[in-house]
């Protein structure tokens, strides 16, 4: 994974929803945001981060992907689990998850509680999951996912976790027809156990192919400029505490 998010298009799409989201709420700021990376893996996202003048955090249950994290560069590191994160209450500014939702180990009830404990009144949380139950394949079984959520099923969440989303959207909407195909014709594998790696799923695509669903995705970049996306294969949402 390592050697390969730097290239990779679902990678490259998701860090530019997330930087072109927080790019627009920093310009706004005056003082130094405290920012946490939940889940930060092996530091891409912090790495593209730290360009800005804010307080870092990386947070990570992997000790392997966290010595990757520490290869980037990037500082102020924590293993950690997301069901019980070592931070103090009203402490963060802002919070990213990517993909943490869905993983075996969380509980997602518990995991939205801790994110609500720890943001400050003001904070907000950007968070990017899996979508649609009916797609889970053999991929979801190999990254550790366990489950896929609908867009109800975050509502309720957030809402039982005092947590209110101000802005939500579907991703990969143009590539969605391909994508569900994939996933349909590649159910998972009940021998397979969470997390165990298959080297076809995580390398790199071939240099053309990974091109244009680059360019694909550039162009739904754009359009979420403008509209939020009816469907897609994750679900993208800014929630900040409910102080109703």
């Amino acid at each position: 994974m390592y050697n390969i998010e730097k290239q990779h298009w679902w990678y490259e799409f998701i860090n530019n929803v997330l930087l072109s989201n927080f790019k627009n709420l920093i310009q706004k700021e005056s003082t130094k945001l405290t920012v946490l990376d939940i889940g930060c893996g092996t530091g891409n996202l912090l790495e593209k981060l730290s360009n800005n003048n804010i307080n870092l955090i990386g947070l990570e249950y992997s000790k392997e992907a966290l010595n990757f994290s520490t290869k980037r560069g990037c500082k102020n590191l924590l293993q950690g689990d997301g069901n019980y994160l070592p931070l103090k209450d009203n402490s963060i500014d802002i919070i990213f998850c990517i993909d943490v939702l869905e993983v075996e180990s969380i509980k997602p009830s518990l995991l939205l509680s801790e994110i609500s404990r720890i943001l400050k009144s003001s904070g907000k949380a950007y968070i990017i999951t899996t979508a649609f139950q009916c797609l889970y394949s053999r991929h979801d079984r190999i990254v550790g996912a366990a489950r896929r959520f609908s867009k109800k099923q975050i509502s309720i969440l957030t809402k039982e976790n005092r947590l209110q989303i101000i802005h939500s959207t579907f991703l990969f909407f143009l590539l969605f027809p391909i994508m569900s195909l994939w996933k349909l014709v590649h159910p998972p594998n009940s021998t397979q156990k969470f997390g165990e790696s298959d080297p076809i799923d995580l390398e790199l695509s071939a240099k053309p192919i990974n091109y244009l669903l680059s360019l694909i995705c550039k162009l739904e970049l754009f359009l979420l400029n403008f509209v939020k996306l009816p469907i897609g294969t994750s679900f993208f949402f800014i929630a900040r505490k409910d102080h109703g």
